[in-house]
């Protein structure tokens, strides 16, 4: 998905999906809508970053991926992505 750069009184800079940017610059939709479609795409790139984290714990669980120290740095990086700093630093700490 290409990504483009909308109103900074939105953004503040930050890269967002085509879709995002199309809907504000458009006009076709209010501003609430297009936050609200900001904030669903940062939903699934959460969902994204969770269930990567999910399935490297499940593939350290089965054998596939060597064991838990082997993916720390990963998995953290994965709960990181996700918003959830507290969940990647407590990971880190725990080596």
């Amino acid at each position: 998905m290409s990504e483009t750069t909308i109103d900074p009184q939105l953004s503040t800079n930050r890269q967002v999906p085509q879709f995002v940017a199309a809907a504000h610059n458009a006009n076709a939709h209010s501003k609430y809508t297009t936050i609200k479609l900001w904030l669903t795409s940062l939903y699934f790139l959460m969902q994204i970053a969770l269930t990567h984290a999910d399935s490297l714990l499940d593939f350290v669980a089965a054998g596939q991926l060597g064991s838990y120290d082997e993916i720390r740095g990963e998995l953290a990086s994965a709960y990181k992505d996700a918003g959830l700093s507290d969940v990647a630093n407590f990971i880190v700490a725990a080596s």
